[in-house]
């Protein structure tokens, strides 16, 4: 599994056939709550309400219980204590990734920040994007 940050949504639903559409199953894609949140934020009306569940019903939702949230806080906590703030969003995907030893599939630099404190955090590149 790789779990997506609400970016790669994003890039779904603006470019179809672009590299998610075409790349992994979606059935090996995950995606938890807050992201759902995060992007079913940004519709528009009643039809895009519908293109946007079917967009992220088609991915594996990830529960994310009280371990995960209390252990991203500490996490975010230590990421505050030296200047970074990134979104809850972001440190939770990061915290539930690095507990599941999953990588992260994002198109937002924040997670290279977070990597960069939490180096266990794998990120995901798509081969496309990967220099030879």
């Amino acid at each position: 599994m790789i779990l997506l940050d609400t970016s790669l949504l994003i890039d779904v639903t603006r470019n179809p056939d672009g590299h998610l559409a075409r790349s992994i199953p979606p059935q090996e894609l995950g995606v938890i709550g807050l992201v759902g949140i995060e992007f079913l934020q940004s519709s528009r009306d009643d039809a895009h309400d519908r293109k946007l569940e079917g967009v992220l019903d088609s991915f594996l939702q990830v529960p994310m219980g009280e371990p995960i949230w209390r252990e991203a806080a500490r996490n975010a906590s230590q990421l505050r204590r030296v200047g970074i703030t990134v979104t809850i969003a972001d440190i939770c995907i990061a915290t539930l990734a690095i507990r599941l030893g999953v990588p992260v599939w994002s198109l937002d630099k924040d997670f290279l920040c977070i990597h960069r404190h939490f180096p266990q955090l794998r990120l995901y590149e798509h081969p496309s994007k990967a220099t030879p």
